[in-house]
């Protein structure tokens, strides 16, 4: 289980240094000028209460849950809860239920999606009252990996919630009740959504034994729209998406890297399964739209090493999605300034920040932090995507969740669970496992 950090550790001070981990961080601490941030951690993680009922629980609490599970001992039919969760883990995949090294990170990241995992489908981003939402972009993570680790049916569930809030016409929301009843403010939508839910539908599609078609015929119509959606924004004489909010949750003015990416990669996911539901002209039309954005990408973003505005220099995480698993091929550029990337991002205990432009506050964000380790390993670099894994783990909360970010000292902060980031851990576990 993960511990929570009182001082930095030898082992963060190496990392940081780029001896330990390499790939994960190639900075020392003399590069580092800022003022380290204090941030309270809200919760160990989340657990059952009893049947479809849930609690935070706090670090002093944690010997209230039943050993590695995410049920407490109070709750009302815990030994039937428990039982469930047993069951539910045991249907997983066969590589998920074997002894090794992360283990017990795979088994923590799959329970706290699955805790996480409302009935009617709603995937929500963590379970503290501000992130008890769903996000199109972490609900797509989220599907994706249930399906990597052999839950196909919660993955399809996923999908299917956001089909039931399609609009008749526009973007996605940036957010949606839980209920289904809507938008809980007036949040700007975010464009990038049309491409992360394509991408883990084609995601799902691959990892499905059968007739993919099938599979995916349930979420067609959230499938064209999202196609139509992408192709829209990229319907203009520079191929490229307007701005829009995206991973940084905040209002853009200028065009950037963490919209076009992801429709990038949603366009051509959509061209390959499209057709298959009955969809071929627009099936055309997204390989003709992701040959146009493609092009812009390379050539007006690749011109200044792949930023994350438009025009500027500061890079940020959005760089990875131009590599695998976004991509079917690696291009040399990509991979040069994701490399730059990473450097410039690293913190001091060991993860990287959003982007560089981002405050010198010390703190690791750990889904950017793992979103680089799913791009090793879907790229073959076995030793960076452990490393990765193992500094991941290793800054746990107490309970073994993965918290939204690691502060100066090593110690986990702010949200736990956190989906998006349990996600892409057992994406990156998932990948590594057809490396062996």
């Amino acid at each position: 289980m993960g511990t929570r950090q009182r001082g930095i550790s030898r082992r963060s001070a190496l990392i940081a240094a780029g001896v330990v981990g390499a790939g994960l961080t190639g900075a020392g601490f003399g590069w580092y000028r800022g003022v380290p941030r204090q941030v309270a951690l809200r919760s160990a993680t989340a657990a059952f209460t009893g049947p479809g009922s849930r609690a935070l629980v706090d670090t002093a609490d944690v010997a209230a849950l039943y050993p590695g599970s995410r049920v407490l001992r109070s709750a009302v039919g815990a030994e039937r809860l428990l039982r469930q969760e047993q069951e539910w883990f045991a249907t997983g995949a066969d590589w998920t239920l074997r002894p090794g090294r992360h283990a017990d990170l795979l088994r923590c990241a799959l329970l706290d999606l699955r805790v996480l995992l409302l009935p009617n489908g709603a995937a929500l981003a963590g379970w503290s009252s501000p992130w008890r939402y769903v996000w199109p972009r972490d609900a797509a993570f989220a599907a994706a990996a249930l399906s990597a680790t052999g839950h196909l049916d919660d993955a399809c569930r996923v999908l299917q919630f956001l089909d039931s809030n399609l609009p008749d016409e526009g973007w996605l929301e940036s957010r949606y009740r839980p209920d289904g009843s809507g938008t809980p403010d007036a949040r700007a939508k975010q464009l990038d959504s049309f491409g992360w839910v394509l991408w883990s539908a084609g995601q799902l599609a691959a990892d499905w034994p059968g007739d993919a078609a099938e599979l995916l015929q349930p979420v067609a119509s959230l499938l064209r729209h999202c196609a139509a959606g992408s192709i829209a924004a990229v319907d203009n004489e520079d191929a490229l998406p307007p701005p829009s909010p995206d991973y940084w949750e905040k209002r853009e003015f200028t065009q950037t890297l963490g919209i076009a990416a992801p429709l990038l990669a949603g366009l051509r996911t959509a061209a390959k399964v499209l057709p298959m539901l009955g969809s071929a002209a627009l099936g055309t039309e997204a390989t003709r739209a992701a040959y146009r954005l493609q092009t812009a990408i390379h050539g007006r973003y690749g011109a200044d090493g792949y930023p994350r505005s438009l025009g500027r220099r500061a890079r940020d995480t959005s760089v990875a999605f131009l590599l695998p698993p976004f991509a079917d091929t690696v291009h040399p550029d990509v991979a040069k300034a994701a490399a730059a990337a990473r450097f410039g991002m690293a913190r001091p205990a060991g993860g990287i920040a959003p982007g560089e432009s981002w405050p010198q506050d010390g703190v690791s964000w750990t889904p950017q932090t793992a979103l680089f380790g799913l791009t090793d390993a879907a790229m073959g670099d076995r030793t960076k995507a452990i490393a990765t894994l193992d500094w991941l783990s290793e800054h746990r909360t107490s309970a073994g969740s993965l918290p939204e970010k690691v502060l100066f000292d090593g110690s986990p902060a702010d949200v736990a669970p956190l989906s998006w980031t349990a996600s892409t851990v057992l994406l990156t576990l998932a990948k590594l496992r057809k490396l062996t």
